[in-house]
């Protein structure tokens, strides 16, 4: 076993109190859960993934990763309530991403339950979650039934990003942001004033999900438009955010690329922490057709020209030395496959998490030397994904940046655009 690994920079800044960003997956479960098989199946999985069972030490004032015990990590993070529950606005375990990185926290009474897998965005992506979430479910849906399963137990933290694609020949180098998004805006802002106590840590679960019909009629035109169903919801969501904008103005969207699975040889999800590029594009106000081209094209390019391989290794633009607006960040989950299950329980929804530290944004205002408020680090933040042959669209901001009716009306503006798009489908 690999004793220690220092955590990169990024990494670090999701472990830091002032910056801690713990992602997470949540499902509605309908029928009985066996307690005892869950435990030992987040138990096993901990030993398959060593990161997630790890421990946050500091060695010269660096934060490492250090071995943990999965047994142990498990009992920690394992938290069973019989209560009801409506909705999936939650609060993490409040060690998850200081004294260990991963929890698992099933809420119900009856035969209707919410199960969430935690997990410190240093440890693993978007991606990553879904996939290991998934695996969880194998190792449950096993034990619950009275096999034995196969637990892959791996020896090795992941390897440091930037040394996984250094290997391939990919270095950091400067980018072309401030040349693409020039000149462009977002409408949220820094905060001026801050409670007394920012409060616990809570993700914000606003989102619109679709019917099946919807979705559907909406992958259709984006087929009919030559573009993918994530152009034409970005082309959406574009439209909504310059909703809130002065007139003329132009917005930046960012488009996560997950490639470990597109690039020759593959790189395995366990081999590391996050690993991802960007796409990057900016638009101004047009039908969300064009848009959505605009945004189909650039993602093209990006990643023919291997821009988005560049970017994974590559920092952006300072937020206090940038010359444009913070990019509204659009992360596309894909199809999240129905988990394997034992007879007798049902997966209804799914829905991701994403916990920023409320008092992140706090201490970065607190550093800010120039005249006003700092620029915002990141704009609006959208998480899209298709499960049971629906669409949602989830929507979270950095603590404070944005009201809540602000946030209502990009909803309200996505899902009214969509409609209109399902409308002149059907009338064609």
């Amino acid at each position: 076993m690999q004793n220690h690994r220092a955590l990169t920079f990024s990494e670090a800044s999701f472990v830091r109190p002032t910056s801690r960003e713990v992602i997470g997956t949540s499902f509605e479960l309908r029928g009985v859960v066996d307690g005892t098989a869950l435990r030992s199946a987040f138990s096993a999985l901990l030993e398959e993934y060593p990161v997630l069972a790890a421990r946050i030490v500091h060695v010269k004032g660096r934060p490492h990763f250090a071995p943990g015990d999965a047994a142990v990590a498990a009992a920690i993070g394992f938290r069973d309530s019989t209560a009801p529950w409506t909705g999936y606005e939650q609060t993490p375990p409040w060690f998850v991403g200081s004294e260990q990185l991963a929890a698992l926290s099933l809420t119900g009474i009856g035969e209707r339950h919410r199960l969430t897998l935690w997990a410190s965005h240093a440890a693993t992506d978007g991606s990553g979650i879904v996939a290991i979430a998934a695996r969880l479910f194998e190792l449950y849906t096993a034990l619950a039934s009275g096999a034995t399963p196969i637990i892959r137990r791996a020896n090795d933290f992941p390897a440091e990003p930037h040394l996984v694609m250094a290997a391939r020949g990919h270095l950091p180098e400067e980018l072309d942001y401030e040349e693409r998004l020039a000149g462009t805006v977002w409408h949220g802002a820094v905060p001026t004033e801050f409670p007394a106590e920012p409060g616990p840590d809570v993700d914000d679960a606003l989102r619109v999900r679709f019917g099946a019909s919807e979705t559907a009629a909406l992958a259709a035109a984006a087929r009919a438009h030559g573009v993918s169903p994530h152009a034409l919801v970005s082309g959406l969501i574009a439209r909504a955010e310059l909703g809130e904008c002065a007139e003329g103005a132009a917005v930046a969207l960012l488009t996560p690329v997950d490639f470990r699975g597109r690039i020759d040889p593959p790189i395995p999800l366990r081999s590391v922490t996050a690993l991802c590029g960007f796409s990057y594009v900016a638009v101004g106000d047009a039908p969300t057709e064009e848009i959505a081209r605009t945004v189909a094209d650039r993602i093209r390019a990006d990643v023919r020209d291997g821009t988005v391989l560049r970017t994974a290794v590559s920092p952006m633009p300072d937020p206090r030395t940038r010359r444009h607006g913070p990019p509204v960040l659009i992360s596309n989950l894909g199809e999240v496959p129905a988990p394997v299950t034992p007879a007798g329980l049902d997966v209804l929804d799914f829905h991701a998490q994403i916990v920023r530290s409320a008092s992140g944004i706090r201490e970065y205002a607190k550093g800010h030397d120039g005249d006003g408020v700092p620029a915002a680090p990141i704009g609006s933040s959208y998480l899209v994904s298709t499960f049971g042959d629906r669409l949602s669209v989830e929507l979270r901001v950095l603590p404070g940046t944005l009201d809540g009716a602000v946030r209502r009306r990009l909803l309200e503006r996505i899902e009214d655009g969509a409609h209109r798009l399902v409308a002149i489908g059907t009338a064609a």
